[in-house]
């Protein structure tokens, strides 16, 4: 069985370096955004991709670089593993 060590360091290694995959598989699912949100809220997708709160998202991912996020996610396993676990509880 996995300790929390062992997932803490393999969410490292799985984040370390995956900025260029994270930019273009978030602009790739900018669609997919605004589906949670029309389904959850009651609303049409398109309205939310025309809509204020699309643009916006989309222009966070536009604006964020693949060294953001990589910069973003180095040397938080350890607040992700906290995170994980008071989830959990």
């Amino acid at each position: 069985m996995a300790s929390i060590e062992q997932s803490a360091a393999k969410y490292a290694r799985n984040t370390q370096g995956r900025g260029s995959e994270w930019k273009s598989r978030s602009q790739a699912n900018i669609g997919n955004y605004c589906q949670g949100i029309a389904d959850k809220f009651g609303i049409s997708a398109a309205a939310c991709q025309s809509g204020k709160m699309g643009r916006n998202y989309a222009a966070g991912i536009q604006n964020a670089t693949a060294a953001d996020y990589d910069q973003g996610v180095s040397g938080k396993a350890q607040k992700w593993a906290q995170r994980f676990l008071q989830a959990l509880q």
